[in-house]
């Protein structure tokens, strides 16, 4: 978008593999600047029409959304718990607008080591992310939450990485 002199401001960016599940995005713009990025974004020349049930799904899901947003609420105070809980903690969470919490763990091993002890002594599945994806000793753990945990979820969730955490400090 630097290239073209637009700002975010001229664009709706969104993904599908977060917010839906399935895979793919979408760029909704003005018909001139959505025709400029089809004639100069390399990527988008060399990349594919989403497939058929990738549609099928993400509409599928707008249907539901529409019809009943209780998940949509539910989801949000989910996040709200989980924000609260790990303030209440200490945890050194990371600001984020959305589901998906970044933990700071500093080293790559230790984050390896703190997502192998959750799974291990925790049955909680959290990712850890890695140079290169990160900088050098700016690993974090990936947390999302879902309208499907339950406040109990959430709470041990927290507390799980609070233990593992501090057991992996020194």
């Amino acid at each position: 978008l630097i290239f073209f002199h637009l700002t975010f401001k001229d664009y709706i960016l969104g993904t599908f593999s977060k917010s839906f599940g399935a895979s793919g995005g979408f760029i909704a713009a003005s018909k001139a600047a959505v025709d400029e990025l089809r004639q100069q974004s390399s990527p988008y020349m060399f990349s594919a029409s989403l497939p058929p049930a990738v549609v099928a799904t993400v509409r599928h899901i707008l249907g539901v959304l529409r019809k009943d947003d209780c998940r949509v609420k539910q989801l949000w105070e989910n996040i709200d718990y989980f924000r609260s809980c790990a303030s209440d903690l200490g945890l050194p969470v990371m600001a984020s607008d959305s589901a998906i919490f970044p933990v700071r763990v500093s080293r790559d091993e230790k984050a390896l080591d703190c997502a192998r002890r959750l799974v291990a002594e925790k049955g909680i599945f959290v990712l850890p992310v890695i140079y290169p994806v990160v900088p050098q000793n700016k690993a974090r753990m990936r947390v999302s939450i879902n309208a499907g945990h339950s406040r109990e979820d959430i709470s041990r969730l927290a507390e799980s990485l609070a233990e593992i955490l501090a057991l992996g400090r020194g």
